[in-house]
């Protein structure tokens, strides 16, 4: 199992596989426009919301989020378009974060 953010990995073309799942920073109040876009491109995976209230959510909080979810599934690889996200989630997990850039392509490990 692998997993995907959403905005600038999955928003951009890289499709994770139906055993794969979708961690993003994306709120629940932002939910629906989410799930719409996966319904549309035929993305069929578990999604983990971030749990803050959106008035409230930063790039930090949305970083730990992920890197909670990433160690409670116990995912070995994913995928992070936001350099400052990666480090954090580097930092608090033991998990091979692959950085893509804005096209969706792989940029660096």
């Amino acid at each position: 199992m692998e997993g995907y953010d959403f905005d600038g990995v999955v928003s951009e073309g890289i499709k994770p596989g139906p055993n794969d799942v979708i961690i993003t920073g994306r709120t629940l109040e932002e939910s629906y426009f989410t799930l719409q876009f996966l319904k549309e491109n035929n993305i069929w995976c578990p999604v983990f919301f971030n749990t803050s209230e959106f008035e409230y959510k930063s790039t930090k909080s949305s970083a730990l989020h992920k890197a909670k979810v990433i160690q409670l599934l116990g995912i070995q690889k994913f995928y992070e378009d936001t350099i400052e996200q990666a480090l954090i989630i580097r930092e608090f997990t033991p998990c091979e974060v692959i950085l893509v850039n804005k096209e969706g392509e792989k940029a660096c490990e």
